[in-house]
């Protein structure tokens, strides 16, 4: 699972449901959207890539959100 939403969305219920051999990436910008601690504390395995799509390429990432808004502005 990749989460990229800047705010706790997936908290311990969350992680309950979720199979043990799940793999959890976090590139949401601080301060993340993942319980860490509880994850790590069920033996999940998390990355903590937080930022990265703005701080590595931030031009395509500028590109790619306003691709987006002007769609969701035309529709």
């Amino acid at each position: 699972m990749i989460n990229t939403v800047p705010f706790l969305v997936i908290d311990s219920k969350k992680i309950d449901s979720f199979d043990k051999d799940i793999l959890i990436i976090d590139l949401a910008s601080n301060p993340g959207g993942i319980d860490k601690e509880y994850a790590l504390s069920k033996n999940i395995k998390v990355i903590t890539a937080l930022g990265i799509p703005g701080k590595e390429t931030p031009k395509a990432a500028g590109r790619y959100i306003k691709e987006i808004i002007d769609k969701l502005i035309k529709s």
